[in-house]
């Protein structure tokens, strides 16, 4: 029954080959005898809406939060990935990241874990126990991104594991992960290591149409077993574009008022979701795309308040953050009789971010899969001593007046506030770019300082 399943998800996979960006061939080696405790999914239903004609209404994804059997699922994904955001915005003047490309990673991963090192990706992942919530949870969220085909919006989402040639790796987790992770699984020999550096950033140079290059170094590869690579392209337009003509310089303040750099500032007036947060102190905003599929959340502290008080905040919020605000905002425009248009002030930003996630992890409870000797990775593959040896993120994210380019968690909330009708984001604050229909994060980050001068590489501690 098990193996008929997996067949049958693998053909409804193939049906759909053409309409995957970027898919990947699996080139992998011979496999030993299957681990006693394998799991294989039970089917995944077929992808809603897949193929949409010309002037067809985009339809939601039928796999939302609010189904019963996802809200573990859909819980878990934000509260690591709010907590990737609050670890890396304490740390850096600016960032940007893709919370749910390194959350497919490490969920494909904890298929081939066991003992202490599944238990840490477990807690630290907030894995549902039913493992197939996980998989129709991934799979509502790639079934909402390939739904993307308005105006000049464009998302390409994928994920690698590059292993050298003396391991081999389980049948099962081979098959899970190509079907269930849309993840690619290439054999590559690391002792060449201009070699293996150049194909592996060709990978990713091809998912993100050019536009991320060099994520990994040849010195990254010394003595490496296994490299596990993630990128995010997406390319949005907003529904509303800024007039170019009414961007101007001004200055832009740090937390304390000091005036930091000068930016352009990009102006539009409208009617826009606009909510005051109470239990962040925050003013939350809602910029969508022409998709309407996705939209950029921003969160800006209140007047007098900082941003790491917000992260503060965030990380005491007892109720679904991402779900709250997203309500919040619903609610609040359909409260707002007056009408009243927001005149918004966003600066024009451009970041680059390299993160070298191991560290970062590790301080997040994930230790034993980048432990060489503990040999908990046996559903991987029981031929050797595997553990993950490096774990590389790299993203950037534009946003101008037409739009954004990207590549690449108890508080009451429902106290009077008198919301101003300007939302001006001239000092710190947090992004996020929001699937609608499931409220997962596809990217994040911080605006610190969006001065030229500030977008360097920067690499997390």
């Amino acid at each position: 029954m098990r193996e008929q399943a997996l067949k049958k998800k693998e053909a409804e996979l193939a049906n759909r080959e053409q309409m995957l960006a970027d898919r990947h061939t699996l080139v992998i080696a011979d496999t030993r005898k299957k681990p006693q405790n394998t799991f294989v999914p039970e089917p995944i239903p077929p992808r809603v809406g897949a193929a949409v004609p010309a002037g067809t209404a985009l339809q939601a994804e039928v796999y939302t939060p609010s189904s019963n059997d996802l809200q573990e699922f859909f819980s878990g994904l934000s509260n690591f990935s709010l907590d990737m955001l609050q670890r890396l915005a304490k740390s850096e003047t600016n960032v940007a990241f893709s919370p749910l490309t390194t959350w497919v990673l490490l969920s494909m991963m904890s298929e081939g874990a066991e003992g202490v090192t599944l238990r840490e990706l477990q807690t630290t992942l907030a894995l549902p126990l039913d493992k197939n919530s996980t998989y129709r949870g991934f799979e509502a969220i790639r079934s909402d991104i390939m739904q993307i085909m308005k105006g000049n919006s464009l998302i390409n989402l994928g994920s690698a594991a590059f292993t050298s040639p003396s391991i081999k790796l389980e049948e099962d987790f081979k098959r899970i992960a190509d079907v269930c992770y849309n993840t690619s699984m290439e054999s590559l020999d690391f002792r060449n290591t201009t070699f293996a550096a150049r194909t592996i950033n060709k990978w990713v140079n091809d998912l993100t149409a050019g536009n991320i290059n060099g994520i990994v170094y040849p010195s990254d590869l010394v003595n490496a077993k296994l490299v596990l690579t993630s990128a995010l392209y997406f390319r949005g337009s907003w529904k509303d574009a800024f007039n170019e003509s009414l961007t101007r310089r001004e200055p832009f303040m740090d937390d304390s008022g000091t005036r930091v750099a000068e930016v352009d500032m990009m102006y539009q007036v409208g009617r826009f979701r606009l909510s005051f947060i109470d239990g962040l102190k925050a003013i939350a905003l809602e910029l969508p795309y022409s998709s309407e599929r996705n939209s950029m959340l921003l969160l800006l502290p209140r007047r007098g308040s900082t941003l790491n008080e917000l992260l503060s905040n965030m990380a005491n919020f007892s109720q679904p953050l991402v779900p709250t605000i997203m309500k919040k905002l619903a609610e609040d425009e359909i409260a707002d009789t007056d009408d009243e248009d927001i005149h918004v002030y966003l600066p024009r930003f451009e970041l680059s971010t390299k993160l070298q996630l191991v560290d970062l992890l590790k301080k997040m409870g994930i230790k034993g899969l980048f432990t060489p000797g503990r040999r908990e990775l046996k559903g991987i593959s029981s031929s050797v001593d595997l553990y993950v040896s490096n774990m590389v993120h790299k993203a950037g994210i534009n946003v101008n007046e037409q739009g954004t380019t990207a590549h690449a968690a108890s508080a009451a909330i429902l106290h009077n506030y008198s919301l101003p009708s300007t939302f001006k984001a001239n000092r710190p604050f947090l992004f996020m770019i929001i699937q609608r229909a499931t409220n997962a994060i596809l990217f994040a980050g911080k605006v610190g300082n969006p001065a030229p001068n500030t977008q360097r590489r920067r690499v997390s501690k």
